[in-house]
């Protein structure tokens, strides 16, 4: 049979027009009811239904009603619907509702008569003393007023939460409570916060065994003792629970299935939608979790053959991903790229929002289209429905980053592409780098060093010593008690520069601090001209490019004013600088300043690092240190403090460093001494003995049981022996407990440790107890010079 010709002209048998083959069937639709007019418009007139249709819609519909842009929170008005939401969003949550604080009632708080405090205390909380819901993207807040610390009445208030909730979640409650001071009997508000909830971890909510599950956790809990856990001191007690709070973060990764789910009636209704609720045919009830598998078989086979596509592609899945198909909950997120290879679709999933009735669209997975074809699918509460046509069916497509609305979901896909809402890292002081130290500026000005001048060799140890002196002026309180203060009584120093450790003893603070700060700053000289002989070569270089760079800018600038520049960073007046090169020259010069005070710094700061300094020492002497500084010396150190902890302390060419800062957590000085193989080590004190200065002049060593420290109860005199003994006792060998204490030899027992100390204090010809402070005091800073050389 011969192929038709499309290009054939056939008469029309309505109007007689000669139409082409291939147009006729278009043409006949538009001249069967001969031409059509608009009864409102006489002059509109069209042979096509449809246009007919399209221009009564477009030109005579009912007007729409206005949709308010008043903000129902605050009262505010916004000249459009998307400026409206966009404000909901960023100041009050995508979705709030909140009461009105004036309906607060505080009388139902405040019992008593004349508890003004309180009241005025909950006057300024009063916004949390009443029910409210605010939703901001994947977080939701409920807040409910309770005025009794009843567990029950909190579950009550989880039952409506699980109730609002539209999907999966994990939640977690804070309350909102009030403290009295029992002493000064004053009020203090303590607000719900995700920073003190009742649960350490956020728990799952997803069916009525999760809720049940939460509520029966809920009653095991000592409320007042998580409410009390916030106080500051033991003075304040539980008064008042105001509010609960939970706190939901909105689950969408939750496998996708609709077994016992409930399908509103507008999407049931809709005749876009397949909610996949039954067969179509046997009219079964589907109490599975395999939505997502029809709905992309009734795409690929239709309704008569979806339920055998669905079988065969359920089993694909199984054996791919391993899952039991006896406990299939249904499919995540995650899984979809899986689905993708078996079916070879690319997956679009869109969730459902309901806004003024309408039903707007959010992509919630997009595919990376590996596929030609691809399959867009809705989401509602965790079950997929299958729709045809997803443009007729959403009014709106909403971007989840921008909140701007499209009308098809092309349009949304391609501007999720280039939306310029997504996250974006900013640095207001541009990206984090390293400071350049010394030897980097040297190496950028191409100025030689020896590896031996990047080993600072030169610097300082001391440790303080206190004694604990009785002051009447502390008084108790109901959670301290103050048996003293400390007071510096001596201090020895230990250096590279110096042959022998220097130990001051004072019993007068101030004079004791003013004499340590003249013998760091003699040590301080002496580092400062070794330092300068070390780097003299550097130093010429340094200058000789500096005095070059001075030159020139004195022919090109000094020269022609009849001036010349001097060393000093003198700024050149902005019309002087005529030409680029001298510019140039002029950013080179600041540059080698720049180097130049970076190297006086380095050379001229002697480092004094003390264990532990930066909490104990330094707090110790602050007070007698700042006013000989500030008052005497006029100087103005720099500080840098963390809390309570000087992080480093400098005045003049001395700069106090704690070596703390610079080893791991937990570290005492006699691991630390251990751990680099200091010569000696740490030797006994009896530091609660020593509480007058009299006992300076004793002429013996106090007695054995002296040495006892309340603080730690036990004797160090004792202690290493005992640990060695407690390890051994459970069963450790001998060994591997000396390896575990960091020991050479079995420790020796605490009376033997007493005898050591009295031998010491005849070897060393020790006249009085002083002398055994100098002993002890030199003891602490001489190895630990040593551990510090051995760490470089």
């Amino acid at each position: 049979m011969p192929a038709l010709n499309r290009n054939e002209k056939i008469e029309c048998q309505e109007c007689g027009t000669n139409v082409r083959r291939v147009n006729i069937s278009r043409h006949r639709k538009r001249c069967q009811g001969g031409t059509l007019y608009c009864a409102k418009c006489p002059n509109f007139s069209t042979k096509s239904r449809d246009e007919l249709n399209y221009h009564i819609a477009k030109k005579h519909a009912p007007p729409s009603p206005k949709i308010s842009t008043v903000c129902t929170v605050c009262w505010e008005d916004f000249p459009s619907f998307y400026s409206l939401q966009k404000h909901k969003k960023s100041k009050h949550g995508a979705t709030t509702k909140i009461g009105n604080v004036n309906d607060v009632d505080l009388n139902e708080f405040v019992v008593e008569e004349g508890n003004e405090q309180l009241r005025e205390e909950l006057t300024a909380c009063q916004h949390f003393l009443m029910d409210t819901d605010m939703e901001n993207g994947r977080h939701r807040v409920f807040n409910f007023k309770i005025g009794k610390l009843d567990p029950e009445l909190i579950n009550e208030k989880l039952e409506k939460v699980f109730n609002s909730l539209e999907c999966a979640a994990k939640v977690n409650i804070a309350l909102g409570f009030v403290l009295r001071d029992i002493e000064t009997s004053k009020f203090r508000y303590f607000y719900a916060h995700e920073n003190n909830t009742l649960f350490e971890k956020s728990h799952l909510l997803y069916n009525m065994e999760d809720l049940k599950s939460l509520k029966s956790k809920v009653e095991s809990l000592d409320l007042v003792e998580s409410c009390a856990r916030e106080r500051q001191t033991t003075k304040w007690k539980f008064t008042l629970l105001t509010n609960v709070t939970v706190f939901a973060a909105l689950l969408k990764n939750i496998p996708m299935g609709c077994s016992n789910i409930a399908i509103p009636e507008p999407l049931l209704h809709n005749g876009y939608v397949n909610c996949l609720v039954s067969n179509k045919i046997t009219k079964e009830v589907y109490n599975d979790n395999m939505c997502l598998f029809r709905a992309i078989s009734l795409h690929l086979a239709g309704v008569r053959g979806a339920e055998e596509e669905t079988s065969k592609t359920f089993n694909s899945f199984i054996a791919k991903t391993g899952y039991d198909p006896a406990s299939f909950n249904g499919v995540t997120i995650d899984d979809i790229p899986i689905v993708e290879e078996i079916v070879k679709l690319n997956i679009y999933i869109y969730d459902i929002d309901l806004q003024d009735g309408n039903f707007i669209g959010e992509l919630v997975r997009r595919s990376i289209d590996k596929f030609d074809n691809k399959i867009q699918l809705l989401r509602y509460n965790n079950h997929i429905c299958y729709v045809d046509n997803i443009d007729a069916f959403f009014n709106r497509f909403r971007c989840p980053t921008c909140d701007t609305f499209f009308k098809r979901s092309f349009n949304l896909n391609r501007h999720l592409q280039l939306c310029k809402e997504k996250v974006k890292n900013v640095y207001p002081k541009n990206v984090y780098s390293l400071r350049e130290t010394l030897f980097d500026k040297l190496d950028n000005f191409g100025i030689p060093y020896t590896e031996e001048h990047k080993l600072f060799n030169n610097l300082a140890v001391y440790d303080f010593e206190s004694i604990c002196v009785p002051n009447s002026d502390l008084e108790p309180t109901a959670t301290t008690t103050w048996i003293g203060k400390h007071v510096p009584i001596s201090v020895s120093i230990s250096s590279n520069l110096i042959d022998e450790p220097l130990f001051l003893c004072d019993e007068n603070p101030q004079q004791l601090v003013i004499s340590f700060v003249t013998e760091l700053e003699n040590i301080a000289e002496k580092s400062k001209c070794e330092m300068k002989a070390k780097f003299s070569q550097v130093e010429s270089a340094i200058n000789s490019k500096l005095s070059c760079i001075m030159e020139k800018l004195n022919q090109r600038i000094g020269g022609s004013i009849g001036k010349k520049f001097e060393y000093e960073d003198e700024c050149v007046e902005d019309e002087e600088e005529k030409d680029v090169s001298t510019q140039f020259l002029q950013i080179q010069k600041n540059q080698y300043l720049d180097l130049r005070n970076h190297f006086d710094r380095y050379i001229n700061t002697l480092p004094v690092f003390g264990f532990n300094s930066g909490k104990y020492d330094l707090n110790l002497i602050k007070t007698y240190l700042l006013t000989y500084l500030i008052n005497t010396k006029e100087a103005e150190p720099t500080v840098i403090k963390k809390a309570n902890s000087f992080v480093s302390f400098k005045f003049g060419d001395v700069q106090f460093l704690d070596i703390m800062n610079f080893l791991g957590g937990a570290t005492s000085l006699d691991s630390f001494l251990k751990a680099y193989k200091a010569s000696e080590t740490k030797g006994y004190f009896p530091y609660e003995w020593f509480d007058n200065p009299e006992k300076l002049e004793y002429t013996s060593l106090p007695p054995y049981e002296d040495f006892f420290s309340k603080l730690r109860n036990n004797n160090p005199l004792n202690k290493e022996y005992c640990d060695y003994k407690r390890l051994v006792d459970s069963g450790i060998t001998e060994t591997d407990a000396l390896k575990k204490l960091r020991l050479k030899s079995i420790p020796m027992t605490g009376r033997q440790n007493y005898q050591y100390l009295q031998k010491i204090w005849i070897d060393e010809k020790m006249q009085t107890f002083r002398d055994f402070l100098r002993w002890y005091n030199n003891k602490d800073v001489v190895p630990t010079l040593d551990a510090n050389a051995e760490r470089k």
